[in-house]
């Protein structure tokens, strides 16, 4: 065999493994990892002291987190880039499994200068539903953003919307895990 046919080889098998990585991976890219930017957050609030950030683990899998300890929100301003996604799990830490309770709420809003929409709205009670032990990957589809920048708002509350008003805070143990924005 000749030296170009075996570099020939070469290259088409490097790209056939680089690809097979590509796509095994679900062919994205972290474009922005709001983990590590946490500490510049635009907003936090109640207080700084009502968030921890660290590794959490819920049903055997560990992800690097935002942990609230109460009814909370951060938003952060970033410029969106082309074809991306905000990509984010939710889940409740197992100790406030056992804990009767209404569950979590989490909500994702995105805002510019046009205003507010819904990108993602989802209680999470996993005392009252076995399906909701575990992480719950959200994805919202950012592309109408592209270029511009916006505020990403992540909120928890301590109960669902209802009449009258509850605020039952018990098991309430929220994890916002590994936020990034992905581009494809």
């Amino acid at each position: 065999m000749k030296p170009s046919s075996l570099v020939i080889i070469g290259v088409v098998v490097l790209a056939a493994v680089g690809g097979w990585f590509f796509l095994r991976s679900g062919g994205e890219t972290v474009a922005v990892d709001l983990m590590s930017q946490f500490e510049s957050a635009k907003e936090r609030r109640p207080r700084l002291e009502s968030f921890t950030v660290g590794n959490a683990t819920i049903a055997g899998t560990t992800l690097n987190a935002i942990l609230p300890n109460e009814p909370s929100r951060v938003v952060y301003t970033v410029k969106v880039p082309e074809r991306a996604a905000l990509k984010v799990s939710l889940g409740v830490l197992e100790p406030g499994w056992t804990v009767a309770g209404d569950g979590v709420m989490f909500k994702i809003v995105l805002a510019d200068s046009r205003g507010y929409v819904d990108c993602a709205n989802l209680v999470l009670n996993p005392f009252g539903s076995a399906g909701d032990k575990g992480w719950r990957e959200v994805e919202c589809d950012l592309s109408e953003y592209s270029g511009e920048t916006i505020d990403i708002l992540f909120n928890t509350y301590s109960s669902a919307p209802q009449r009258p008003p509850r605020d039952d805070k018990n098991g309430d143990l929220p994890a916002w895990g590994a936020p990034r924005i992905i581009t494809r």
